[in-house]
């Protein structure tokens, strides 16, 4: 049994243990224990929480999860094994540069939006932030990451920064979803830049939304899931 396994310090609103290895539930999760030590949230992505300021004592962790399917957990690990944890991850976005994006899109040939995605290739990019930086790099999510160009490449590594800074710092203003996004989940919606109606793309588990105008030179990408629909 592993040192995780031993010792649960989470537990479920209301006081019950939290089985992680049962789907997390929909009330939030409390953590009611007194630690300084590092917390790994396991969720669509890897999240770290550094928990370590020795002026402080953390009484409760709370978490809760938005997304239909339910995946996310709280696990209390040392150091050690938090790095054990997230060494497949790739360099983080943020404060990345141009000629190391180039070194991981030059890598294979991956559709853009997918390979902002792969936290094994960047880390700290989810699926609103893909479709802010790609709109904000005038990119479509489709491009194949082979086939960038020197300068698309520059304008790519601009763009992360510039988007994740801007929402960092929203964030940190307590600003919510509305306020933040100028492109993801605004479907229909006048792009900020050149009025045109943002369009979509459905997946099963997670929707792209560009601008036609500043993205594909006018082309509207094709909604396979919604064709099949309309059949």
């Amino acid at each position: 049994m592993s040192d995780r396994d031993r010792k649960p310090p989470f537990r479920r609103s209301g006081g019950k243990p939290f089985d992680k290895s049962r789907p997390a539930p929909r009330r939030p999760i409390s953590w009611d224990r007194d630690h300084d030590g590092p917390v790994v949230l396991y969720g669509w992505h890897t999240v770290t929480m550094a928990l370590q300021n020795p002026q402080r004592r953390f009484k409760k962790l709370v978490l809760t999860e938005n997304a239909r399917k339910k995946r996310a957990g709280v696990w209390l690990l040392t150091p050690e094994q938090a790095q054990a944890e997230v060494a497949h991850l790739g360099p983080e976005a943020l404060g990345l540069d141009a000629a190391g994006l180039g070194e991981i899109l030059k890598h294979e040939a991956r559709r853009l939006h997918p390979l902002l995605r792969d936290q094994r290739a960047i880390a700290g990019i989810g699926r609103a932030w893909a479709n802010e930086i790609l709109h904000a790099a005038k990119l479509s999510p489709y491009a194949l990451s082979t086939d960038l160009s020197d300068g698309e490449i520059d304008r790519l590594a601009t763009a992360m920064n510039e988007e994740l800074a801007r929402g960092l710092e929203l964030r940190e203003r307590g600003a919510g979803d509305d306020a933040t996004y100028r492109v993801h989940n605004k479907l229909g919606q006048p792009c900020h830049v050149c009025a045109t109606p943002i369009a979509q793309v459905d997946f099963e588990e997670h929707t792209i939304y560009y601008c036609p105008q500043c993205q594909t030179g006018g082309r509207v990408l094709k909604d396979r899931r919604l064709s099949r629909l309309l059949r």
